[in-house]
């Protein structure tokens, strides 16, 4: 493996972890109240336990057509989200917690390998140029994206814990 791709993985797996230029996913979801977590919002059709699960699914879904030529998409866009009635308990939001959690090391574990290709492209790739590299930057991205949504949820329903100091009315216009 050489320098650059040495660099390429390294910040790669920084945008995975989180933060500097988005939320981190812990601070997100710590302690997140159970009774927020099946919060119903006007004009936004999902629950921010239902965006978790959509977080983690997507992230799975990327990981598996990276890993098998035999890995079927789900109908698109039912198959990424639960169905819309479908309500959290404190063990479904923990086990999907658990769920994304290790799944993500799975994708840590693959970048951190030196024995894997990430670059090459995969041969049962429904385009050129699909590789895990790619699959996995599209996690990041997709990730961050609604991670910060998750937190946006978070400072609509005001329950930020205190010590993370995301209090949506000390924002201003300049901001």
């Amino acid at each position: 493996m050489n320098s650059s791709q040495t660099l390429t993985r390294a910040n790669l797996l920084h945008t995975l972890r989180g933060g500097e230029a988005h939320m981190d996913f812990d601070q997100v979801i710590d302690g997140f109240p159970e009774r927020d977590m099946n919060a119903r919002l006007s004009n936004v059709p999902y629950t921010p336990w239902q965006l978790l699960w959509h977080i983690w699914f997507c992230q799975y879904d990327l990981l598996q057509y990276g890993l098998s030529a035999d890995y079927r998409w789900p109908k698109f866009p039912d198959g990424y989200w639960p169905p819309t009635r479908e309500h959290a308990s404190q063990a479904t939001w923990d086990a999907t917690v658990a769920d994304f959690r290790r799944d993500l090391s799975h994708i840590v574990a693959l970048i951190e390998d030196p024995a894997c290709d990430v670059f090459a492209p995969l041969p049962w790739g429904i385009a050129p140029g699909h590789s895990l590299f790619r699959n996995f930057t599209v996690v990041s991205d997709h990730n961050a994206y609604h991670i910060g949504e998750l937190g946006l949820w978070r400072a609509l329903l005001g329950n930020w814990p205190a010590h993370q100091n995301r209090d949506p009315s000390a924002l201003t216009p300049e901001h």
